[in-house]
């Protein structure tokens, strides 16, 4: 197979990680990732994990989330809250 010269930016980020694998040339391990994510189903499992996140966004939003459930618990906890007393049964 010909092999076809083109030339691209890199983050600088993305450049030190290819330049940390020792083993084989960097044009290999660019053409083995590129080909591993245009080929497979990786655009479904980012599709799903996006549908996920956008679910539990949309349920945390509509309860009020997790500040909702911790402003409940430090009423519950503050020791300077008036509780309620129980009466006892008379004997």
């Amino acid at each position: 197979m010909a092999k076809v010269v083109k030339a691209f930016s890199l983050d600088p980020e993305v450049a030190r990680i290819i330049d940390s694998y020792k083993d084989g040339s960097r044009s290999k391990r660019v053409n083995l990732a590129l080909r591993w994510y245009f080929l497979s189903d990786i655009h479904e499992i980012i599709a799903i994990k996006d549908d996920e996140a956008r679910y539990w966004r949309n349920k945390t939003l509509s309860n009020g989330g997790v500040k909702h459930h911790l402003a409940g618990l430090l009423r519950c906890l503050n020791p300077f809250r008036q509780r309620k007393r129980v009466q006892q049964p008379k004997r």
